[in-house]
């Protein structure tokens, strides 16, 4: 969870810009291994609350994989 600054909401506001108050990132995420440690696979998944923190841009669902080879 991150929360934006006061001077830039107060700057924000003075400019008549949406204003970022706050945004929050829930993930999970976890690495499968295979063939001892030599191979793994990692699945990640994202939920965003306020991208960007004003309010203006809906909710993510933001989704990814990650594979590894260890030698």
């Amino acid at each position: 969870s991150g929360h934006f600054s006061n001077d830039l909401q107060d700057s924000q506001r003075r400019s008549q810009q949406g204003v970022q108050q706050h945004e929050t990132a829930l993930e999970l995420t976890y690495r499968f291994r295979f063939l001892g440690s030599a191979l793994f696979l990692q699945p990640d998944l994202q939920y965003i609350i306020w991208p960007g923190g004003t309010g203006q841009i809906p909710d993510a669902f933001v989704s990814g994989i990650q594979v590894g080879i260890n030698f």
